[in-house]
């Protein structure tokens, strides 16, 4: 895949890598990476949750997005919008833990 330098950042990009913080999540900001690759990787501990582009309401996949998609093998973006996504995440993170420690 071929880099090249910064892209512009979306409008909710701080804030939406804040909310993973202050849930308890690492986040890995990929946005200079270019070249359509997505912009956040997200770790709760060492356990990888996934990679994310951050999108505005009405943001779409631009052509080198959708390109890197096509040729990346590995787990696939999921596109986030807002802080309710975030917190939408997070929840269903700790029910899934707490499903594992009940059964």
């Amino acid at each position: 895949m071929k880099h090249g330098f910064a892209r512009k950042q979306d409008k909710n990009h701080t804030e939406i890598v804040m909310a993973f913080r202050k849930c308890g999540y690492s986040v890995l900001d990929l946005k200079n990476l270019a070249g359509g690759a997505p912009d956040i990787a997200v770790f709760h501990g060492p356990r990888f949750i996934g990679l994310f582009e951050i999108k505005t309401e009405t943001g779409k996949l631009n052509e080198r997005q959708m390109k890197w998609r096509e040729e990346w093998t590995g787990p696939k973006p999921a596109i986030i919008r807002s802080i309710d996504e975030v917190l939408q995440i997070s929840t269903l993170r700790r029910s899934e833990k707490w499903t594992k420690r009940t059964t």
